[in-house]
């Protein structure tokens, strides 16, 4: 077969360093507001934006929590430098959930042309005796339903929803995309696995390594009248044991999963699934070869660090426009940035030539994920961007110029320390396009920021910024307003106690779709005055004439009046008198 070629890249010391920065404003999340239960927000490792999945042309960022059992927020623009809180995943009170979330992704997992958000919660699946532990843990898929409304919900538990079944461990990067063609989305995991290195399969098959890369399918639907949605294993690949005999031979360069992305850096018009995994940065890929198939083919593993390393991610993109993606693969022991490109239209077999040696010497920091542009970047403008901790650079972009991307001059450095953090780091990026114009954007998601930043915080703050990169070498940070549950606004109801009629206020700050609802003291729904209607920011008001949905008077006593907005609420009591 023919050979891919890896390049190793960008020594430091050909680096121009002439960067400025400007706008340099930290937006902080934290304070007393009950959407963080009055605690510090800890941002985790994941962040997305720029998508719209609920398709009312507005913007959002999605970022993830490892507080409340592992959550994901949304926010979404509204207006001049002002983003909205709009929905979060509902807090769980499962134990051990092992700094979770740590990533998340975008897809549309049963093909009805809703679009879901996806993330992995939890560690520790089973109890040690085959019986289900956490029962809350495992993957969930959010489906959007109408606007900020995410009413259809999938979960899977990882010890019961696979034949490979997985008694613990955790998604350290997780990838949606239509790898196979099939026009529906898949979930490609990097499972980082269990303690316990191996367990049992539903159908009593040999056991093997929980350090394993999946790529699931969906079968049914998660919406509709049926739900009767089940995740289906299209491929799995443990790289400790690749034929699955139980016996870890290392054959793809063993190691916990780190990673897994989709590219086609052969431009054959099938995906590849790269992987990366903690053993000396181990590297392999396999490849979609038609709907549900995979093949490894003959792909040897490369190890790119000189040492165990703990990077967190990957990368690709057409950075070169030459219609051929390429995989961008920080280090974060070895500081070096590697490239991986293919030469001769086979990305089945790798050429290790040159490996040892490492020849080329990059740099990438503390950062540990790259990020590139879109298709079709102009030449010179865009590059790669990765992440830091701010008592060095918190982020350094490499920008293209011209010719060949493996070719260390033809790359300029441009390293900024975002000194305002205070101790935070950077530790996954993700590129998107927040503004509409023709400048890369970033958003980086901060772990750890000092609490002397923030006068408000008893402990450390956790933040995301959106940074913008253009071709000038300039690095702006805009300073974001963010609308919180606190700014909606639920008054008490007049006359109060009241019969026959009384009236309800109630204040949005932003448009969003919400719902006012009557409960008696047990909880149970006595009516709807508003049902998931969108309605415009300001003072709203709804009269309520004492009658159940039946059309009959409701009995004297106390009633709880609730506005919902996402899956957030405020709630107040109120007393009806005959």
């Amino acid at each position: 077969m023919k050979k891919l070629v890896i390049i190793f890249m960008i020594p430091a010391a050909m680096f121009a360093q002439s960067a400025t920065q400007i706008g340099v404003a930290p937006e902080y999340i934290s304070g007393s507001d009950t959407l963080f239960n009055g605690m510090p927000y800890d941002v985790g490792r994941g962040a997305h934006g720029g998508v719209d999945l609920d398709g009312d042309m507005k913007k959002e960022i999605w970022i993830t929590s490892y507080a409340g059992g592992g959550r994901v927020y949304c926010f979404e623009e509204a207006g001049d430098n002002t983003m909205a809180f709009v929905w979060a995943s509902p807090e769980l009170t499962q134990s051990g959930a092992s700094s979770t979330p740590r990533d998340l992704g975008f897809g549309d997992m049963d093909g009805d042309g809703n679009m879901e958000v996806i993330f992995q919660v939890g560690y520790t699946t089973s109890d040690g005796s085959g019986n289900v532990a956490n029962p809350e843990s495992g993957i969930y898929i959010y489906e959007n339903t109408a606007d900020n409304l995410y009413d259809n919900v999938y979960h899977a538990h990882m010890l019961t929803a696979l034949n490979d079944s997985l008694a613990g461990g955790r998604v350290e990067g997780l990838t949606v995309d239509d790898i196979d063609g099939d026009s529906k989305d898949e979930i490609l995991m990097a499972w980082n696995g269990g303690s316990s290195g191996v367990y049992g399969t539903a159908d009593a098959s040999t056991k093997y390594s929980e350090d394993r890369y999946l790529v699931l399918g969906l079968t049914g639907s998660i919406g509709g009248t049926l739900q009767d949605a089940a995740l289906t294993t299209e491929y799995a690949i443990s790289p400790r044991d690749v034929d699955k005999d139980g016996t870890n031979e290392n054959a793809l360069g063993g190691g916990s999963c780190q990673d897994i992305i989709v590219a086609d850096i052969d431009n054959d018009g099938k995906k590849e699934a790269h992987c990366l995994a903690y053993n000396n940065s181990a590297y392999f890929s396999f490849e979609a070869t038609g709907a549900d198939a995979y093949t490894l083919g003959d792909t040897n593993f490369v190890k790119f660090a000189v040492g165990d390393d703990w990077t967190l991610g990957m990368a690709a993109a057409d950075v070169d426009n030459d219609g051929k993606d390429e995989v961008y693969l920080p280090s974060f022991g070895d500081a070096k940035l590697f490239v991986i490109t293919d030469s001769d239209g086979d990305a089945q077999t790798l050429d290790t030539t040159g490996v040892a040696a490492k020849t080329f010497v990059g740099n990438s920091e503390m950062g540990i994920i790259s990020t590139t542009v879109q298709h079709g970047a102009a030449a010179g403008s865009y590059g790669v961007a990765i992440g830091g901790s701010s008592s060095g650079a918190d982020m350094r972009i490499f920008a293209w110029g011209s010719g060949s991307v493996v070719d260390a001059s033809n790359w300029t450095e441009h390293s900024f320390t975002l000194s305002t953090m205070g101790i935070g780091t950077v530790q996954k990026i993700s590129s998107l396009d927040w503004d509409g114009d023709t400048n890369q954007d970033f958003l980086l998601p901060y772990k750890g920021v000092n609490n002397t930043y923030h006068p408000d915080s008893s402990a450390y703050n956790r933040v995301f910024r959106i940074a913008e990169f253009d071709a000038t070498a300039t690095v702006s940070v805009d300073d974001y307003t963010l609308i919180m549950p606190e700014d909606y606004k639920l008054i008490q109801n007049y006359p109060n106690p009241f019969n026959p009629t009384t009236t309800i206020e109630y204040f949005l700050p932003v448009a969003n779709n919400i719902s006012v609802t009557i409960y008696n003291m047990v909880g149970q729904e006595i009516i709807k005055l508003v049902d998931r209607t969108m309605m415009d920011a300001g003072s709203h008001s709804v009269v309520w004439n004492g009658l159940g949905r039946d059309g009959f008077p409701v009995s004297s006593g106390t009633y709880i009046y609730e506005l919902r907005y996402g899956n957030m609420s405020k709630v107040r009591q109120m007393t009806f008198m005959k």
